[in-house]
């Protein structure tokens, strides 16, 4: 149930049982850091504030100083104080310390292959979620970790590797929309697949509307930038932004790939001056390469 929640009221079902074991056991440590990791997956599908996702954060800090060489949770911990308490350097120590303890956990290569992305070092990142799906092609989890290597590969310009990836990730876990969806977007207009993106990107605005507090925090993919990786990840960021806002209607200065302006995914990351705009025409299919003739991950209802 921990790893797999296709709804609130499951995620509300799962942490009950887990406060209940920890009334319990109040040093049960594995337990403190499943609510940990239920309450950022929460988090990152958008049905919890930011202030009450971030309540979890004190059982992180007790797992840290407590985890009885549990590599599993101390990954847990290490990425919920990355993800939540916005602290993605010691997140990548903490992931270190577990990685150390075992290498060889599915789960603790995704939780490392996130706080890497958070930082901008995407080599370590789609290394780490590659190893996680090698290790463990059955996790529960698999759907969510070839989510993030197709993150991580959006982010360093593989595009058609990652559509391909984010796409495989979606039909493996269809109730892990929160990162999905906006990368998908992202990837497909990057593709000059327009509609498709446009799909992708009305449905996470809509996932998004009525959360006063969500302004600049979409997920995994774009809510952190490490000082690694931040002038990179921050110019990506604001892409993304503009690639949503372009694809919902809202903005019309994003040039596509292969548009008129040079100027691919993989330039905008590398760029510390960010986006290169340029106005797409009335009728932007003057402008992108024609696709691929594919349907996208999901159909619109």
């Amino acid at each position: 149930m921990v790893h797999r929640l296709p709804d609130f009221e499951s995620f509300v079902a799962a942490r009950t049982l887990l406060e209940r074991a920890l009334a319990l056991d109040t040093g049960y440590t594995r337990a403190k850091a499943l609510i940990c990791r239920l309450t950022e997956a929460a988090r990152s599908e958008r049905w919890l504030s930011i202030e009450a996702a971030a309540s979890c954060l004190p059982l992180a800090e007790e797992v840290v100083i407590d985890h009885r060489n549990d590599a599993m949770a101390l990954a847990f911990a290490g990425i919920t104080i990355a993800f939540l308490g916005k602290q993605q350097r010691r997140g990548v120590h903490i992931l270190l310390q577990a990685y150390a303890l075992n290498p060889n956990s599915s789960h603790v290569l995704y939780a490392s292959g996130w706080v890497h992305f958070y930082v901008g070092d995407q080599t370590t990142a789609i290394n780490h979620f590659d190893r996680a799906i090698r290790i463990n092609p059955l996790d529960p989890m698999i759907g969510q970790i070839r989510s993030g290597l197709g993150s991580a590969l959006l982010m360093s310009g593989r595009v058609e590797e990652s559509v391909a990836t984010l796409e495989r990730a979606l039909e493996e876990a269809p109730e892990y929309t929160g990162n999905s969806w906006l990368s998908l977007a992202i990837g497909y207009w990057e593709l000059g697949r327009v509609d498709e993106a446009r799909w992708f990107a009305k449905k996470t605005s809509g996932a998004r509307a009525g959360h006063d507090d969500l302004g600049n925090d979409q997920g995994h993919t774009s809510d952190h930038a490490g000082h690694a990786g931040q002038d990179r990840t921050q110019s990506a960021r604001h892409r993304h932004t503009g690639i949503i806002s372009a694809a919902t209607g809202r903005r019309r200065d994003v040039p596509l790939r292969g548009g008129s302006v040079p100027s691919g995914f993989h330039r905008a990351c590398g760029s510390r001056f960010g986006v290169v705009s340029a106005a797409l025409s009335p009728e932007p299919e003057r402008h992108i390469q024609s696709g691929t003739g594919r349907s996208p991950a999901r159909k619109p209802q």
